[in-house]
């Protein structure tokens, strides 16, 4: 659990390189217990650690040649251990630590870049060639890890998050195609951030900075493949795979909890987890007045079953008007996934017990279990696809809110991916966009790019690459990070990702059974009858919320037509939204407004 940061400058001693101690406190949260830098002619480098570290970094390299700054864990940190010792028999005698970051500089040190291809986890790091003048950063294979760039005239630098750059920056300016973004899908994709000024750094990349000079390069592939594997043969790999990384996220001096939420993936998570760990983990979930969304029964169920420590987190919209302020300002960016708020808050209680969790994040994109797969395949069939517009103008006819929401799905033209996204989470569809913003900008980003046809693949793929690096696993992360708690998803592994993405559909999907082979899998692990039911996680009734206790808050924010938010949309669209949701009840509308009102917070809180 840490933060790194860095400046490079193409003139040597420059004094804009004093500015990383100004640039590090701001991720100074991300590691409490320790500050360290690092200081070359060209380059500064920043670190904050914790008390899970064992060692202090920046770290440099046996040769003197090399420094270092790392962020995360490495899922495979054995097999890389027992490659080097293997390998290189006479420099490891000389390693002051087994730490992961001094593995991973020594390797670097005698075989460069090819190293990158062996890494399989969740991390981000920067090295120092100060032999070659040369900087590397690197960002693991799935995007779990953060980290974020900028290129100015003379220097260019990097941190954990978002919010150090407003620190150190001349200028700051609103990325226009950001903001168009983050209102059709709910988060920004990369490589976009809200600033014009600074872009994240792509999962599975790495990028060179030498002589003042640029190049960015890929260093992992995730391909769909044809497969003939069976069934069988194909569950007990993703099984033994599975069961791999689980023990590879637990492989640290942490005091380890679980994040349980009483679904399929947290379900089948803590099972291995339960078996391979030593004391018993603590299952933290929450529990909500409201039954329909509420599975923390389920989730005591499974814990008593594992001999797990069952540890319940009571969410109450007093605790969310109290903190929700604290809340947003730890997204770092505008992230509309209302989830964010439950997950701040089990975090913060998590925290206090543990030092790290596991999660079940991923199991959805790479198993197929969200519903808008359902809606992929249905758009697809040459029947819906040649009466879209009777079907849209019967559903818009219908008295009953779902069907005039299911509508929208039978007036996609174009950007099919990231308007099912769109509409399955109540956000705005593009054509909703061209009236909503005052200056229209077309989506850019090449949704679109796998050549399998298989509309399900297609619809996973683009989870797989905007929606989990960009939303899913930026909740996360900043919401552990905050509370000093590192989250770690062992299903996000390059490894099982590989694997899942040659699996056929049909062995995930079965008999429109979503999810089919993890829920058979798990049924290995647990009764059926403890897991087998609707899909919930840690939802929340947003709704609800922002029509009543959230009100106050957003007519404030939103019914102003002085508030930075118009200056980039339509306040007469936004008005006829808050009249359609607040004076007529059209609920499925919460979502664009929390939405909105998330956006008008984060402009003004930083003035933009």
């Amino acid at each position: 659990m840490s933060g790194i940061a860095g400046i490079y400058s193409i003139e040597a001693n420059d004094s804009f390189l004093q500015n990383i101690y100004h640039f590090n406190e701001y991720i100074a949260h991300r590691g409490r217990d320790t500050a360290a830098y690092y200081f070359k002619s060209n380059i500064a480098l920043g670190y904050q650690g914790s008390s899970l570290d064992i060692n202090d970094q920046p770290l440099i390299s046996l040769d003197g040649h090399h420094a270092i700054v790392f962020d995360g864990i490495l899922f495979n940190f054995d097999e890389i251990k027992n490659y080097f010792f293997k390998k290189y028999p006479n420099q490891s005698i000389f390693l002051k630590t087994t730490s992961t970051a001094e593995l991973l500089l020594e390797l670097y040190a005698l075989e460069g870049e090819s190293i990158f291809a062996k890494l399989n986890g969740m991390f981000s790091m920067a090295i120092w060639d100060e032999k070659e003048k040369k900087l590397v950063i690197l960002r693991d294979p799935i995007g779990i890890k953060p980290l974020y760039i900028s290129h100015q005239d003379n220097y260019f630098c990097f941190a954990s998050e978002l919010k150090a750059f407003y620190q150190i920056l001349p200028e700051i300016s609103v990325d226009a195609t950001a903001i168009t973004y983050y209102l059709h899908l709910g988060f920004i994709p990369h490589t976009h951030t809200i600033l014009s000024q600074v872009k994240k750094l792509p999962a599975a990349h790495y990028l060179i900075i030498k002589d003042g000079k640029y190049k960015l390069k890929k260093y992992h592939n995730f391909e769909i493949k044809k497969s003939n594997i069976s069934y069988i043969e194909a569950k007990e790999q993703v099984r033994i795979t599975i069961e791999k990384q689980v023990r590879g996220a637990l492989s640290s001096d942490a005091n380890m909890g679980i994040f349980l939420s009483g679904g399929i993936d947290s379900s089948l998570i803590a099972s291995i987890a339960a078996k391979y760990q030593n004391r018993p983990l603590m299952a933290f979930t929450i529990t909500q007045d409201d039954k329909s969304l509420d599975e923390s029964i389920y989730a005591s169920r499974i814990a008593d079953y594992l001999g797990l420590q069952y540890t319940p987190l009571k969410i109450d919209i007093d605790f969310l008007t109290k903190n929700f302020e604290k809340i947003l300002d730890n997204m770092d960016e505008p992230l509309a996934d209302s989830s964010f708020l439950v997950t701040y808050a089990i975090s913060q209680f998590a925290s206090k017990k543990v030092e790290a969790v596991l999660s079940g994040d991923g199991g959805d994109e790479l198993f197929l279990g969200y519903g808008m797969y359902r809606w992929a395949k249905r758009l697809n069939n040459p029947f819906i696809k040649s009466t879209k517009p009777l079907i849209a103008f019967a559903f818009k006819n219908i008295p009953i809110q779902r069907f005039r929401r299911w509508s929208q799905f039978f007036e996609i033209d174009n950007y099919v991916n990231s308007n099912i996204f769109s509409i399955e989470n109540n956000y705005f569809t593009n054509w909703q966009l061209k009236e909503l913003l005052i200056i229209s900008n077309d989506l850019q980003l090449p949704f679109s790019t796998l050549d399998n046809k298989d509309p399900i693949l297609q619809q996973a793929w683009f989870d797989f690459n905007y929606c989990l690096p960009d939303d899913l696993l930026v909740k996360i992360d900043r919401a552990g990070m905050a509370n000093a708690l590192e989250i770690r998803p062992p299903l996000l592994s390059a490894e099982l990702a590989d694997l899942a993405w040659s699996i056929p559909t049909n062995y995930k999907i079965c008999n429109h059974e979503l999810k089919f082979m993890l829920k058979d899998i798990l049924a290995d692990y647990l009764p059926r009858e403890l897991f087998d039911r609707p899909k919930k996680g840690f939802a929340i009734p947003i709704t609800e919320w922002c029509m009543n206790d959230l009100a106050p808050y957003i007519k404030s924010s939103l019914c102003n037509p002085k508030s930075n938010i118009f200056n980039f949309v339509n306040y007469q669209f936004v008005n006829k939204l808050l009249i359609n949701f607040y004076e007529k009840n059209i609920l499925y509308l919460s979502g664009r407004i929390w939405n909105l009102f998330v956006l008008n917070y984060y402009l003004e809180k930083h003035n933009l």
